[in-house]
This record gives C-alpha cells, structure tokens and sequence, in this order.
C-alpha cells in the first residue's frame, strides 16, 4: 500500500517541494523529507485497494498513471482539482 503511494503523481509533486535539489534536476529524498509525507487519515480502509494495485504492479501489470492517480487522492480524501495547482507546479 505504502509502495503504491510512493509511486503516485501526488507523493512525487508532494516530496519534490520538500526535498533538496540534487545535480542533474533529481532531489535529495531524505529520511525528513520521507517523514513528512503524510499518510492517509483512515489507513485502515485505504490501505487494502492501494495494496491490490501495488500487487497489480508487482504481478508485472502496467498500471495506468491515471488509475493510480485516482485511487491515491481518494484514498486521501482529496479531489484533483485541490492538487491541480501542485502537480502542474512540480510537473508530476
């Protein structure tokens, strides 16, 4: 579950403001920056869908960005026009 998380548009747009920019364009994901990603408020009911698609992926599956994208902003109870901005600031 935390693996599908890690892996969506949302963690990537939420962890790239937080993190030091590395050579190259990359960022410095650091034990702080991972720390202050935070976790769905009701982990109990979202963490059985995130953990079907993550072994979806792991199973050799393409999942579909668009999929994903929309199974973690619901899992957090958030709407992507809340996020819109942030994505399109980071570029994720």
């Amino acid at each position: 579950a935390l693996a599908t998380i890690l892996n969506s548009p949302l963690a990537a747009a939420w962890l790239n403001v937080l993190a030091e920019p590395a050579r190259g364009g990359y960022h410095r994901y650091l034990g702080w920056t991972m720390a202050r990603l935070p976790l769905p408020r009701d982990w109990q009911s979202a963490a059985r869908p995130l953990a079907e698609v993550g072994m979806r992926c792991t199973a050799g599956e393409a999942i579909p960005a668009a999929e994903l994208g929309t199974l973690v902003l619901a899992s957090y109870g958030i709407r992507e026009a809340d996020i819109a901005a942030l994505l399109q600031w980071t570029g994720s």
